[in-house]
């Protein structure tokens, strides 16, 4: 299956970008898989696709875990090793959890509307 590219993710009222690209454009020195552009006037999360799909989802949750940092506290107040056990053990809760991951999420949003979101993101481009 080909990674979705989503327009935006809305992450406490403001809308990132969500881009899937083969390179960051930085070294390896500085990232390994994500990065966050938010101090422009079209925020974004960059992931990178030289990883496995489940390496890129864990990236973004990742780099979500870190904007959810920033927004709750006024600034970085979280590691990166903090965030990035949480963001590892928050994406393998949901793998191995999916139903209560979608009751938690997914609770009273009515059905066509999710028959809708799950059909574009079980599409496949072939």
């Amino acid at each position: 299956m080909k990674q979705k590219n989503f327009p935006t993710v809305r992450i406490f009222g403001v809308d990132y970008q969500l881009i899937f690209t083969p390179g960051l454009g930085i070294s390896d020195e500085e990232t390994t898989g994500g990065v966050i552009s938010s101090n422009t006037d079209r925020p974004k999360i960059v992931v990178s696709t030289a990883e496995p799909i489940a390496t890129q989802q864990e990236t973004a949750l990742h780099e979500i875990v870190h904007i959810c940092d920033r927004a709750s506290s006024g600034g970085r107040i979280l590691s990166e090793k903090t965030v990035d056990r949480m963001g590892r053990a928050i994406y393998g809760a949901g793998r191995d959890n999916p139903g209560l991951f979608a009751w938690i999420f997914l609770a009273g949003i009515p059905k066509p509307i999710l028959r809708v979101i799950f059909k574009n993101l079980l599409e496949t481009d072939q």
